[in-house]
């Protein structure tokens, strides 16, 4: 599905097992995805191969993306990243589920947004084309400034949250169990920021 009108919305649906994005929206404001489920992936994990979204956003913000459920499909096919955003601001992401993912529930660029109340579970079991349990990566991943990162969970992930390149982001009130490298990075001036906007 491809969106590039403004007040789009989407609830209740299953986005079972698509090519390669299951929603992409550009350079739209004031989306709503609900009380989605999104299902499926690839088999296995390679390095660099990250391009695999249920639900990826590129410019715009003013989004809600609230109460959706990510998980592998019946035949093992997992989410490499469940959320994807570039440039996107004062959006929301709330009560978003994730069961196994390969690396991330959310990897947002970009200022003003609350992440909220969203919930990881990493795989306790060997992933499928690798050597590692649990993910890949930190399963919340920001870059950018004045973000909110409030109130989620993670459990047996690589790490809880990283933050890259941004100020004043406010992290607080979040639990991350049986991290395999690190409950909380951030890393000033690593270089991402100038990546995405071209600098």
């Amino acid at each position: 599905v491809r969106v590039s009108g403004d007040g789009f919305r989407m609830s209740g649906l299953t986005i079972d097992t698509p090519p390669k994005v299951g929603i992409s929206l550009y350079n739209c404001k004031n989306a709503i995805i609900e009380s989605c489920k999104f299902t499926g992936g690839v088999k296995s994990y390679i390095i660099g191969n990250t391009g695999y979204f249920a639900i990826r956003i590129y410019t715009g913000g003013n989004h809600l993306v609230n109460g959706n459920q990510f998980f592998p499909d019946a035949l093992g096919g997992m989410l490499v990243n469940c959320i994807f955003t570039v440039a996107t601001t004062h959006s929301v992401f709330s009560n978003n589920v994730a069961t196994h993912p390969y690396e991330k529930l959310l990897y947002v660029y970009g200022d003003y947004n609350l992440i909220t109340g969203n919930s990881v579970k990493g795989n306790e079991n060997t992933i499928p084309g690798t050597t590692q349990a649990g993910t890949m990566t930190s399963v919340y991943r920001v870059i950018g400034s004045y973000n909110t990162i409030a109130g989620n969970f993670s459990d047996y992930c690589s790490a809880g949250v990283t933050i890259q390149d941004g100020v004043a982001n406010n992290i607080v009130g979040n639990t991350f169990n049986r991290c395999g490298q690190l409950g909380i990075a951030v890393f000033p001036n690593s270089g991402y920021a100038d990546i995405v906007t071209g600098k």
